[in-house]
């Protein structure tokens, strides 16, 4: 478990990375990628008012690093100042589904913890293979959400739900399977 705590970090580092790079390469001058972001924060946030303030908030975060980003580029950083906007966007997004996600990740938790009494009363087993694929599950689902969360990576904001059900499940699991003496 340590090692995966000490690895998560490094992953999304990477991933972030390869996600802005991926994201700078294969964007076309008139792509529009506010203009995707915007049409997908629709169906997301239905209320025109919650998506102009989640908006006009990550102007407000970008705007530093976009007049840093003017003065180095100069009129070749539109489609950049543009990233930049969408990922304060998905940081917004984060900010919102935190609440969430923690409430999801602790009831995965204490439900693992009340399935794992079944072992003490010779119900059932402790799977070290289920706690394995538990662990990299939620993992996986937490690198996902800061690799969304710090990038302009243009999946869909329903993503995100995806790697709550899988952080919530993968808790469970991994606490359900945890041996009696720890």
């Amino acid at each position: 478990m340590i090692g995966t705590l000490l690895r998560l970090p490094i992953f999304a580092f990477i991933g972030i990375i390869l996600a802005w790079g991926l994201s700078l390469a294969i964007a076309a001058p008139s792509d529009g990628v506010k203009q995707r972001m915007l049409g997908d924060l629709e169906p997301a946030f239905p209320s025109a008012l919650e998506r102009r303030h989640l908006v006009e908030a990550a102007h407000g975060r970008a705007k530093t690093l976009q007049d840093h980003l003017a003065k180095i580029m100069g009129p070749r950083g539109g489609d950049a100042r543009d990233s930049i906007t969408v990922s304060a966007v998905h940081f917004g997004i984060l900010l919102r589904i935190l609440p969430i996600f923690s409430a999801l990740f602790l009831v995965g938790i204490v439900g693992g913890m009340a399935w794992r009494e079944r072992i003490r009363y010779s119900r059932g087993y402790a799977s070290p293979s289920a706690a394995f694929i538990a662990r990299h599950a939620v993992g996986l689902s937490v690198i996902w959400i800061l690799v969304f969360s710090f990038s302009p990576i243009p999946l869909p904001i329903w993503s995100i739900y995806g790697a709550l059900a899988a952080s919530s499940s993968g808790g469970f699991l991994y606490v359900s399977n945890l041996p009696i003496r720890l």
